[in-house]
């Protein structure tokens, strides 16, 4: 028996979690896959600076751009919903609490060693956040959404108190203080790549999506229309901020210039809460649509492979690094900003990573005769539980 209150528990049955072939469950290692397509072509891109050009259409450098910090984004808002779903597997509290403190030790210092070859890495402030999720479980759909909205709302108020470019090459986009331990901490908490405030926010949204029923078509819809207002709402505000940087006073006024930028802005870059908003909004349709084609198609050949590969995510983020990026390097593809004549153009890099991504379904499908967990999944499973 459940030793939490009942109020705490999401409105499903813990059979929902266990039977096989569960279409939700698909539709979760879809929208893995999803995310992992959108970070390998956002990452070979950045890696590769390669831009639109001749041989190159606008449209293929806007797709890009879409996808920016929107890929990151579902991967965290996607692990936040699985602790959510472990929560409610759970019979006790503690116990799930100490995994998720394990697990976030575990991927902290997986992090930290990645970063001395890739310093985006994101595995770092995972291992905050699960450590973070430890603490706030026993909270409910309100607690969780409440918290996320004060943390999107809180950042620009951090930048009064935390200079944002401190720290920052930006030239490079190289973050030159890292390994102090100031510069670690303010990169880790308010101006990294991911940092712990609003990033924690994504996380705490898929703990609350996770208190749902996912199975219930009416709740999809209801996500779906959600996702969908936030996107549409960001759009709209964005557009009314432009309008106001626009304005002959405003543009003479630099602070006013950047202050808006912040507050209206949706790079990810800094990740102001328009960017926040929005990239909620596109990750909980991707979710949705995600969920209805893992019912649609099932344990399909055309699915499978995707499926797959969604369940490597941690094995594969590693791979995209150490060999799509290495051999990216050995090709001559990196640090050639200063080159343009060796520069790969954006098609020959988004080819090559649609191809890495092919080269991982196939080896997911090859592995899943050797084990049923990937390398790196099974060892943190072995460390941490």
């Amino acid at each position: 028996m459940t030793t939490f209150p009942t109020n705490l528990q999401p409105d499903f049955t813990k059979a929902d979690f266990t039977k096989t072939g569960s279409p939700r469950l698909l539709g979760l290692d879809l929208a893995r896959f999803l995310a992992f397509v959108g970070m390998v072509l956002v990452n070979f891109r950045l890696t590769a600076s390669a831009a639109a050009g001749p041989d190159s259409p606008q449209w293929l450098l806007d797709f890009h751009l879409l996808l920016e910090g929107r890929a990151a984004a579902l991967f965290v808002l996607l692990a936040g919903l699985g602790i959510g779903l472990g929560f409610a597997r759970s019979d006790s509290l503690s116990q799930s609490r100490t995994s998720l403190l394990k697990r976030g030790g575990v991927l902290f210092a997986f992090g930290l060693l990645n970063s001395l070859i890739f310093e985006p890495d994101i595995l770092h402030y995972y291992g905050v956040y699960f450590m973070a999720a430890a603490f706030l479980l026993p909270l409910g759909k309100k607690g969780l959404l409440g918290l996320a909205f004060a943390l999107i709302l809180a950042f620009p108020l951090a930048l009064l108190i935390v200079d944002y470019d401190a720290g920052w090459d930006w030239e490079s986009l190289t973050y030159t203080e890292f390994w102090s331990p100031t510069g670690f901490v303010r990169n880790l908490f308010v101006n990294g790549f991911h940092p712990v405030m609003p990033w924690l926010a994504f996380l705490l949204f898929g703990m609350a999506v996770s208190r749902l029923n996912l199975m219930s078509v009416t709740t999809r819809l209801r996500i779906l229309g959600a996702g969908f207002a936030l996107w549409l709402a960001s759009n709209f505000f964005a557009q009314m901020g432009a309008d106001i940087a626009a304005l002959p006073d405003i543009q003479q006024d630099e602070e006013l210039q950047a202050l808006l930028s912040l507050l209206f802005g949706r790079d990810a870059i800094p990740p102001g809460p328009l960017y926040m908003l929005s990239s909620t909004g596109t990750a909980l349709m991707a979710l949705v649509l995600c969920l209805w084609l893992g019912d649609w198609l099932g344990q399909t050949r055309i699915l499978r492979p995707l499926l797959l590969t969604g369940r490597q995510a941690l094995t594969l983020y590693i791979a995209h690094i150490v060999i799509g990026m290495g051999l990216m390097e050995a090709l001559g593809w990196i640090d050639t900003a200063s080159n343009a004549a060796t520069n790969p153009s954006l098609t020959v890099v988004t080819l090559y990573a649609l191809g890495f991504i092919a080269a991982c379904c196939l080896y997911a499908v090859l592995w899943r005769f050797v084990a049923k967990r990937g390398p790196l999944e099974a060892l943190l499973r072995r460390l941490a539980g």
